[in-house]
């Protein structure tokens, strides 16, 4: 039994750094060439073919691509949520890809704050502006605005325009 609960973490591991390799590819379209080497996995052991680098060295490699990655989604988001009228695929599709970036997003602003994280300061306000961008995408997805509220805010920004 205690190694079928070990074969199930490993699958869980797995379907995890699947869907953070989807996202990213997704949105970065140089990802596989730059980094598709971080995710080649021996299928038996699950451990990385090639030696592993310090965390640092290798999440200073991934922050311009994860700011690709973030410029691509944030560009989608407007594109297919902002300006039309989303379907519940979309929506679904919106709601997952938001959820992994968020957490990639997270992850990443507690590393290079770390006082340890030799390039964290040089990164540390554009994680910080990006991840407030993300919550309040996430914020709104999750907790929208009534047309009430909605038309109070136009109301208040906007007083000289005209009300339909």
């Amino acid at each position: 039994m205690h190694r079928q609960d070990n074969r199930a973490d490993g699958d869980c591991h797995r379907l995890r750094w699947y869907k953070l390799k989807s996202l990213l590819f997704r949105f970065v379209p140089c990802f596989p060439a730059r980094f598709g080497h971080i995710f080649s996995m021996n299928a038996a052991t699950g451990v990385e073919r090639q030696t592993a680098r310090p965390a640092s060295a290798v999440t200073e490699k991934l922050l311009p691509v994860w700011m690709e990655a973030c410029d691509g989604f944030c560009a989608w988001e407007r594109q297919e949520i902002f300006l039309s009228e989303p379907s519940k695929e979309t929506l679904a599709h919106y709601r997952e890809a938001l959820k992994w970036i968020l957490r990639l997003t997270r992850l990443l602003n507690a590393e290079v704050n770390d006082p340890e994280f030799p390039a964290g300061r040089q990164f540390a306000p554009q994680i910080k502006g990006r991840l407030v961008q993300l919550q309040y995408s996430w914020e709104a997805l999750n907790n929208p605005m009534t047309e009430e509220e909605a038309q109070k805010l136009i109301a208040q920004h906007f007083p000289d325009e005209p009300r339909p």
